[in-house]
């Protein structure tokens, strides 16, 4: 017989230090979490993006209830059924792909097209300071992202130098990530809207995150994104040494 259930989701979940201690404290995460299994009923599923470690030590994993290490953990809790499902950033779901432990259900943009994604942070003093630096730093990611949607070689590049220099992770793990498909991820459009914002922000009201109407103007600062607008792409070949 049909019947009805009740799904929850919730953004991201970022733990706080004073959090983590207060498990340690009250001997586990039971203390933190374990009232919350009063609300939500046997009919009911609860989804959360989990960004920081539910454990107070490194690297265990297991199932009931779920306990990771850290972010990099969940492709392996995949793979030992710990988890049944997770919502990440690259590369960790080219990993369970890769690995033939896991699948795409969906992509973000098939449910909110240009949706929201990182940001650059800066301190006020830092931005009062030496905003031209600030600007510079936001040409350059904006350059780099135009050179990276140029193509596949751009990419396949792109992957097999920071996979080997910079990341530590295999090149074709992170190929896998930038060309499987080639905008599976992306890097144009990338100036904060207002509307996409405020949304969040009117969800995290209604769900308890925040307790009062923080302005879009509060806490984005736009000039940097706008004086990024109409810059090209780097003129790099790869192998040359040289970006202009």
């Amino acid at each position: 017989q049909p019947r009805r259930v009740t799904i929850g989701a919730s953004g991201d979940v970022l733990v706080h230090l004073r959090v983590i201690a207060a498990a340690e404290h009250q001997g586990g995460w039971d203390h933190v979490l374990g009232p919350l299994a009063s609300i939500v009923r046997a009919d009911e599923i609860a989804f959360a993006n989990l960004e920081t470690p539910l454990s107070t030590e490194r690297p265990p994993e297991s199932g009931e209830p779920p306990v990771l290490g850290a972010p990099p953990d969940v492709a392996g809790a995949l793979a030992a059924r710990a988890i049944d499902a997770f919502s990440m950033g690259e590369p960790y779901p080219s990993q369970a792909e890769m690995g033939g432990f896991g699948r795409v259900l969906f992509h973000a943009r098939e449910y909110w097209p240009d949706y929201m994604s990182c940001v650059v942070v800066a301190r006020q003093d830092v931005i009062d300071r030496r905003p031209q630096a600030l600007q510079v730093l936001v040409d350059g990611i904006a350059r780099s992202g135009l050179w990276l949607d140029e193509g596949r070689s751009h990419r396949e590049h792109a992957a097999d130098f920071v996979g080997r220099y910079y990341f530590n992770q295999p090149p074709e793990l992170l190929r896998h990530a930038l060309t499987q498909p080639l905008d599976r991820v992306i890097y144009t459009r990338l100036s904060p809207r207002k509307p996409d914002f405020d949304m969040v922000r009117d969800l995290m009201i209604q769900t308890g995150v925040l307790d009062r109407k923080i302005e879009f103007e509060e806490y984005v600062d736009i000039r940097f994104a706008e004086g990024a607008v109409g810059r090209t792409s780097w003129k790099y070949e790869p192998g040359s040494g040289k970006a202009e």
